[in-house]
């Protein structure tokens, strides 16, 4: 053999025993993307971690303790600050680094649950995947959280392989490092017991699960002291999964249900979450279902442990998904799920591709070619095989080719394009606006704005500035706003503006009020020099253009400033409504009309308007605002 074919028989023998280096190569080169789309969850994290940052602690603007969510992630971007400078960019590249490691991580679980061929098409199919890509593209937890829950799943199928106890306390630990990420992680906490159940010879390893629970505990009850400490109540642990938190997002109707519906419901509530969160976004959505047929086929007949492992773990999931399935929230939070499903899918495809073309070369076998390109074609037509589903999966419609070029954030055209782009929550017009008031105002003032961009705008500002929130009332679901004797009110006021939520399916009875009283009131009260109309409620500026209190001193379009000057209610101002409003008012009525009828009880008790002008309001009658539009 000579030095060259050496060399490359080397090469191929050592890609062939560290295939990881393929999919990890590729998730490194892709890892730059043109920019990032921020959002208020996102402002909300980016200001926590600037606090940790400038060594004011796990604390809220005010700050007062955080109580809503366990501070690694927060952590985390702080340490990502003080390494690369403080930035949105800085802080996104945590988001590209866990995008990275969760390509090792399924590869990781696919080599070790099935084979390293399995590994390897699990993590290429991920990455040629359009919603797993998007939903590593934004700075949130959706990609963070799921890092820790695949590690853990390694560890525990490790744990029952090996049976010693430090793999056990190794996967304890991953799993609460998970929940302190993200609360959702708890749902995986009866997975060791439910393989501990299928296994023969169970005792052997009751001692181990002792260790993995304790480890789980040690990890996380420090946190969970902090919050009980501090706010008296224990189930701000559980954050998105608190009682309170289910119950805002959950929709009273009103009416007792039986079982029967409550089963079909639940049902129902899963075809949805099929149609809505895979159907919708993956083109392998048919093979999907038939891997999970053949997963369990696949546990009938071999019983392996590993098979178990992902079929509880997609079962301990269907709460959650049942929970998706009744509402629409951003396909993000089932990463984690996703990552299981395309794991359960390369085994089906490696598995059941080998058998066919097993049956193919059987009855084949006679037949022979000396043509180099058919032999080479037949050697590895497993493989192109897969490389024909990953080219289907990157040009479809649902496909991700619409990223290898563009503009956008997402897209990955970051080594030919422009400068890394921030476009949402912290885009360019905000970060303008904080320069402005950098330039204009001395940190000692208190200013106004829409809780939405608020946050964004304080990032910008280092924390350093006093902002007030802008005091409407909202009422949405089982809450009723109220509203207290200020200043200048009584106990009614003029409505100034009455919306709804433009693209709410999830807060389908929501409706946002902000009166005129409250807004002078909160003015006054708070000495607010400046207030800033931003782009979600921008028709804020049509009042504040018509009132002589308000001098307009910044207009960047998308979000304007105003200097305040001796603030009077005028009183003259005619109420407007959201464009969308009548819609809102009509799927009131028609799914809750109690709720329907609290509301226009709420304006007629709270507002000076007569009952003809509130029923012109629910008929949709008066003058409209677009709540995106620019005024």
């Amino acid at each position: 053999m000579g030095k060259r074919s050496l060399v490359k028989h080397n090469l191929i023998e050592f890609l062939n025993n560290n295939l990881w280096i393929i999919p990890v190569s590729i998730a490194v080169l892709f890892s730059p993307i043109h920019g990032v789309s921020t959002s208020p969850d996102s402002s909300w994290y980016l200001i926590n971690a600037l606090n940790i940052y400038n060594g004011f602690g796990y604390v809220n603007p005010d700050l007062t303790p955080v109580l809503q969510r366990g501070p690694l992630f927060p952590g985390m971007l702080a340490a990502m600050f003080w390494i690369f400078g403080c930035s949105v960019k800085s802080a996104f590249l945590l988001i590209r680094l866990f995008f990275v490691l969760n390509i090792f991580m399924v590869f990781l679980i696919g080599n070790k649950f099935f084979n390293k061929q399995t590994g390897l098409i699990t993590s290429l199919l991920v990455l040629s995947s359009y919603t797993m890509n998007i939903c590593s593209s934004y700075l949130l937890l959706d990609n963070i959280m799921p890092f820790f829950v695949l590690l853990f799943i390694y560890f525990i199928n490790v744990s029952f392989e090996k049976n010693q106890n430090w793999y056990f306390v190794i996967a304890g630990m991953c799993l609460g490092t998970a929940v302190l990420t993200k609360e959702m992680a708890l749902i995986f906490l009866p997975l060791p017991v439910l393989v501990l159940l299928v296994l023969s010879k169970r005792q052997q390893y009751v001692k181990g699960l002792f260790f993995f629970y304790i480890s789980f505990a040690g990890v996380i009850l420090s946190w969970m002291t902090y919050l009980y400490f501090r706010s008296g109540e224990l189930y701000l642990f559980l954050g998105g999964g608190g009682p309170k938190v289910v119950e805002y997002l959950s929709i009273n109707s009103g009416i007792e249900i039986d079982f029967i519906t409550k089963v079909q419901k639940y049902f129902n509530n899963l075809y949805n979450y099929y149609v809505l969160y895979i159907k919708k976004e993956f083109i392998f959505s048919p093979l999907f279902l038939l891997s999970w047929i053949y997963l369990i086929f696949a546990i009938i007949t071999k019983k392996k442990q590993s098979d178990f492992i992902l079929l509880f773990s997609i079962l301990l999931f269907l709460p959650i998904a049942v929970f998706l399935g009744g509402r629409t929230l951003r396909i993000g939070q089932n990463m984690v799920v996703y990552y299981v499903m395309y794991l359960i899918l390369s085994d089906f495809i490696y598995s059941s591709g080998v058998l066919f073309f097993k049956k193919v070369d059987a009855l084949t076998m006679n037949w022979k070619t000396n043509n180099y390109i058919i032999k080479k074609v037949l050697s590895w037509k497993i493989f192109l095989f897969i490389a024909f589903l990953i080219v289907i999966q990157i040009y479809t419609n649902t496909g991700m080719v619409k990223l290898l070029h563009g503009n956008s954030p997402k897209s990955f055209s970051y080594y030919t394009g422009p400068p890394f782009k921030v476009a949402g929550w912290h885009d360019e017009t905000v970060k303008k606006t904080a320069q402005w008031i950098k330039e204009n105002c001395s940190p000692g003032i208190n200013l106004m704005c829409d809780w939405q961009y608020r946050l964004s705008i304080l990032f910008f500002l280092n924390g350093e500035y006093n902002i007030r929130k802008i005091p409407y009332r909202v009422f949405e679901n089982k809450y009723t706003p109220y509203r207290q004797k200020g200043i200048i009110s009584n106990s009614k006021a003029k409505p100034l503006f009455i919306w709804s939520q433009n693209n709410s399916e999830l807060l389908k009875y929501s409706v946002r009020v902000l009166f005129e009283e409250d807004l002078i009131d909160n003015i006054i009260e708070n000495k607010i020099e400046y207030i800033i109309v931003t782009r979600k409620r921008n028709f804020l500026s049509i009042y504040c253009d018509t009132n002589p209190g308000f001098i307009k001193c910044m207009d960047l379009s998308k979000i304007k400033i105003y200097k305040v000057k001796n603030p009077k209610v005028t009183g003259n101002f005619k109420t407007m409504v959201g464009s969308n409003l009548k819609e809102y008012m009509d799927n009131m009525k028609k799914k809750d009309s109690q709720r329907f009828e609290s509301f226009r009880s709420f304006l007629v008790n709270q507002s000076t308007l007569s009952k003809n002008e509130i029923n012109q309001i629910i008929a949709d009658k008066p003058e409209k605002i677009q709540i995106n539009k620019i005024y």
